[in-house]
């Protein structure tokens, strides 16, 4: 059992190390970290007095060790943290929201908005990580025509998408004009590009973006990355509505769909110790996004024209005798859907 000690150590430590650890990873230091032992003069930082001050501090907390001749190396515990940095870059595109939330406590209204860039670089590094290569084992022997991306980021999907079926089109969907302008970037500096299409557009309204999708859907999938949340409103009919439109504009396609839940504070504090959760809601809920239940996930699962043809979950954490995840990637197969040899499709 923790001590309330350590309890408030802990409380205290995220205050200092995510913003040390997200400056890192925004030099590009962090993969020179990770690739064997370094000085600071390896590290490409020009204050050498605060770098040399941060390398104690990391020291400290036990993600780095001195190897001797005024070098360092990542412990086993550093070299996981590193790899992640993206969580890092996700927690503090929110900082508008707790550098004055005093003040926000005491409006009805407020005007806090998150860093979109920073956000989506985080999340997309991370995405990388944890929930991309579920979508490409799923599609890994298929002939596909397009990949369609709502709700692209920083284009991390994308690029990594045509560097497993390097002859598809592709097309990216994002509300934000900023993500979609970083998506192109990243596509055109891997010179990934050539067929690639975008719209800045809500996710919701599919009428607005649908249209850049070739045949139907036939051959084609559409990848949902952690965006029905921003429009669910915390209900299902909302969900379910989207779904229905799209089937419509694309009958054919595949769809693959990775969410988040909404898990109930008490189960959230018995694994406190080893999930970012209760944060990731708490910013979620801070920014009026409807996070949904897994009640409400499987309820729209129900009503809506597609089966569930395979599925992944993550973090599951145990509620009232039931393991429920985290988060999750579903693979969705349109209703009635067959492939030209008259068979049903599989995965």
């Amino acid at each position: 059992m923790t001590s309330p000690r350590a309890e408030l150590i802990s409380l205290l430590r995220g205050d200092f190390a995510c913003p040390l650890l997200a400056a890192l990873a925004e030099l590009g230091v962090m993969k020179r970290m990770c690739a064997g032992a370094f000085t600071s003069d390896d590290l490409n930082v020009a204050n050498k007095a605060t770098l040399d001050a941060s390398l104690r501090y990391l020291q400290s907390i036990g993600l780095i060790e001195a190897t001797g001749n005024n070098s360092f190396c990542a412990t086993t515990t550093g070299e996981y943290v590193f790899e992640r940095a993206g969580v890092f870059h996700l927690f503090r595109s929110y900082r508008d929201y707790f550098d004055n939330l005093a003040a926000s406590l005491s409006q009805v209204e407020t005007n806090q908005t998150v860093r979109r860039l920073e956000n989506v670089n985080g999340t997309g590094d991370m995405h990388a990580l944890k929930y991309f290569p579920t979508a490409f084992r799923w599609f890994a022997n298929r002939d596909l025509s397009c990949i369609v991306d709502v709700g692209c980021g920083n284009g991390g999907f994308l690029a990594a998408a045509l560097g497993e079926h390097p002859d598809t089109a592709v097309v990216g969907v994002d509300l934000s004009a900023e993500a979609v302008s970083a998506t192109q970037s990243r596509l055109r500096n891997t010179g990934l590009n050539d067929q690639a299409r975008f719209a800045v557009a809500d996710a919701f309204s599919v009428t607005e973006w649908a249209t850049l999708i070739p045949d139907r859907g036939q051959d084609v999938v559409i990848t949902i990355w952690f965006i029905l949340h921003e429009f669910a409103a915390g209900h299902a009919d909302k969900v379910v509505r989207f779904f229905e439109e799209l089937y419509q504009h694309c009958p054919h396609a595949d769809v693959v769909v990775g969410e988040i839940v909404e898990i109930a504070p008490h189960a959230l504090a018995s694994v406190r110790h080893e999930s970012v959760y209760p944060e990731m809601l708490l910013f979620h809920a801070f920014s009026g996004q409807g996070v949904l239940k897994w009640d409400d996930h499987k309820e729209w699962l129900n009503r809506i024209p597609y089966q569930l043809a395979a599925e992944e979950r993550y973090d599951e954490i145990p509620i009232d005798g039931e393991l429920v995840p985290s988060s999750f990637v579903w693979h969705l197969s349109p209703n009635n859907c067959v492939n030209r040899s008259g068979g049903s499709r599989g995965i």
